[in-house]
C-alpha cells in the first residue's frame, strides 16, 4: 500500500510524473479514472523509494526484495533499485482490494530501446500471475449485476471502456486464460464476452484456453471489432456507440471460429475445405457438451457442403487420437465438480486418497506428524481419526467399523484411491507436495486476513497494533517462503 501511494503521488502531485500524466491525458484517461485505478509513476532515480522505505520506515532490504518490486544492485551490495524505474505503473489489485503486484509501461519518449515495453512483478508469495486478472476489484459488482464478463488483453484496453461506462470488464495478461483465472472469474459469472481481434481469437493458445473454459461450463461469445479498430481502447476512443453495439451483437465463440476460418480460406476448393476443417474440427471434437458439439459439427458440414456423417466420422478419429482423451496412468488431483468446492477442499480430498492408497496409512500418519492437522473437512475427519487408532489396515473390516452414515463416504474415497497407480516413492512425494500446497493456501488466507486488519489499523492510526500485525504478516510470509522453497 505504501509503494502504491508513493507511485500515485509521483504521478498526480509531483512534477516528476508530469510526462507520464500528460501521456495518460493524451490517451483520453481522465483524472478521476487515474484515481479509481490508482495509477502511478516510478521516478527514474532508482533508489528514491527504497531509501524512503529502509531509512524512514525501517524495512529490511530482504523484505523489499521479496515483494518483487525491488532488486539488489550488482554494483554496490546492499543497494536496492526499483524494478519499475521511469515507468508508468498499473497496480494489480485483487478482488479483496489488496495490492499484490505491479505492471510497468515505458513512456513513448523513453530512450531505453532494449528495455521491454511492459514489465511485470515476478511471482511472489502474494502474486501468482496465473491466478490474477486486472481490474476485477472495480468490475466485480457490475459483473454480478449484468452476469457477463467482458475480457480484454491489456490494461488500457480495460480502462478506456470502464471509463466510458462499460464497467463489467477485466483484462488478462496475454491472450489465453489459465485454469486459476477461470476458477476466479467463475465466482462472479459464467458468461464471457471476449473482446479479441481475429488474429488473437484464432491463435492456438487462445483456442486451447477457450476449450478449458468450455470444460468449466462457461458460455462464451466474441465481440468482433473486425478490421475497423485494432483494439478495444481505440474502438472506445473513436466510436463508443460501435463498441457498445458490438457487445450486444457478440456471437458464440464457436461461430466465430467458423467465420474466421471462412474469411481466411475458400470453402469452395478442396484445399480450402481441408484448411477450414484443420482450423476448426480439432476443437469442436473436444467440446464437453455433446448437444453443442452436434450443432457445430452440423454447421461445419453445411458450410463445407459435405455430409454430416463425414464430419462426424472425422471427429471420431480426432477424439481417438487426441491426447486429452487418453487417461493418464496416474491422474492429477481431481477437479472440483461444483463452484462451491474450493481448491483447498479438492486438495484435501486428494490427500485422503493418497493416504488410503498406502499399504499402512496409520504409519504414514505417525511418520508425517503435520499430516493429521491438515484435515479440516467433516467428511474426512472421522476417517483420519479412525486410521490413527488402528494397528493394521484392512479396507473391508475398516469400512465395517464405521457407522452407516459414514461408511459410504469411506467406500467411495477408497474406490477412487484404487485408481491411483503411483509407486511408493512417488506417492510419498505427492503426499508431501499436496500437504505443502494446502499449507500454502492456509498461510495465504491468514496473510490476507491480517492484511485486512492491517489496513483497518492503519486507517485508525493505531501504531502499536499496526506494528504487531506487520510482524505477524512477516512471520507468516517467511513460513510461506520456507514451504514454497521445498517445491
Amino acid at each position: 500500500q505504501r509503494v502504491l501511494r508513493f507511485y500515485h503521488y509521483c504521478l498526480t502531485k509531483h512534477k516528476i510524473g508530469k510526462n507520464a500524466l500528460y501521456y495518460l491525458h493524451s490517451r483520453g484517461i481522465k483524472d478521476q479514472t487515474i484515481k479509481d485505478f490508482q495509477l502511478g509513476f516510478s521516478p527514474s532515480k532508482d533508489n528514491t523509494l527504497s531509501t524512503y522505505l529502509t531509512k524512514k520506515l525501517s524495512y529490511h532490504p530482504k523484505e523489499l526484495i521479496a515483494t518483487g518490486t525491488f532488486l539488489e544492485s550488482s554494483y554496490r551490495k546492499g543497494d536496492l533499485y526499483d524494478r519499475f524505474s521511469g515507468r508508468l505503473v498499473f497496480p494489480i489489485i485483487n478482488h479483496r482490494q489488496q495490492v499484490i503486484a505491479f505492471s510497468g509501461r515505458l513512456l513513448p519518449d523513453d530512450k531505453r530501446k532494449s528495455a521491454g515495453k511492459y514489465i511485470n512483478s515476478p511471482e511472489t508469495q502474494t502474486y501468482h500471475k496465473s491466478d490474477s486478472v486486472f481490474g476485477l476489484h472495480l468490475a466485480k459488482e457490475s459483473i454480478k449485476e449484468k452476469n457477463k464478463i467482458i475480457t480484454v488483453e491489456g490494461e488500457l484496453d480495460m480502462i478506456s471502456p470502464y471509463q466510458a461506462g462499460v464497467k463489467n470488464i477485466i483484462a488478462i495478461k496475454g491472450t489465453a486464460f489459465t485454469e486459476g483465472q477461470l476458477d476466479l472469474l467463475k465466482r462472479f459469472s459464467q458468461n464471457l464476452i471476449l473482446a479479441l481481434d481475429t488474429d488473437t481469437a484464432g491463435a492456438e493458445a487462445t483456442k486451447k484456453s477457450i476449450l478449458l473454459a468450455d470444460s468449466l461450463s462457461f458460455d462464451m461469445k466474441v465481440l468482433d471489432l473486425g478490421q475497423e479498430y485494432k483494439d478495444p481502447d481505440e474502438a472506445v476512443q473513436k466510436n463508443l456507440p460501435f463498441f457498445k453495439k458490438q457487445i450486444k451483437k457478440a456471437i458464440p465463440v464457436w461461430d466465430f471460429f467458423i467465420n474466421t476460418a471462412l474469411s481466411e480460406h475458400n470453402s469452395r476448393t478442396v484445399y480450402g475445405k481441408k484448411r477450414i476443417l484443420q482450423k476448426t474440427l480439432p476443437y469442436f471434437a473436444r467440446l464437453e457438451n455433446q448437444v453443442i458439439k452436434e450443432v457445430y459439427l452440423a454447421k461445419l458440414a453445411a458450410v463445407l457442403g459435405v455430409s454430416k456423417e463425414a464430419i462426424q466420422e472425422e471427429s471420431r478419429k480426432l477424439e481417438k487420437t487426441s491426447p486429452s482423451s487418453s487417461r493418464p496412468v496416474s491422474p492429477p488431483p481431481p477437479r472440483p465438480q461444483s463452484t462451491s468446492q474450493t481448491r483447498r477442499e479438492v486438495l484435501e480430498d486428494y490427500l485422503l486418497l493418497l493416504l488410503l492408497r498406502s499399504r499402512k496409512p496409520q504409519l504414514v500418519l505417525k511418520k508425517e506428524k503435520d499430516l493429521e492437522k491438515i484435515f479440516k473437512l467433516s467428511r474426512n475427519l472421522p476417517i483420519i481419526k479412525k486410521i490413527k487408532k488402528i494397528k493394521k489396515f484392512n479396507p473391508a473390516t475398516f469400512a465395517d467399523s464405521f457407522p452407516a452414515e459414514i461408511k459410504p463416504a469411506f467406500e467411495k474415497a477408497y474406490l477412487k484411491a484404487l485408481d491411483l497407480s503411483f509407486d511408493s516413492k512417488t506417492r510419498f512425494a505427492e503426499i508431501k507436495k499436496t500437504t505443502n500446497s494446502i499449507k500454502s493456501i492456509d498461510l495465504k488466507n491468514a496473510i490476507n486476513l491480517f492484511s485486512q486488519s492491517l489496513a483497518q489499523s492503519e486507517a485508525k492510526k493505531q501504531k502499536a497494533s499496526t506494528k504487531k500485525i506487520e510482524k505477524k504478516i512477516l512471520d507468516l510470509t517467511r513460513e510461506l517462503s520456507q514451504i514454497q522453497a521445498q517445491d
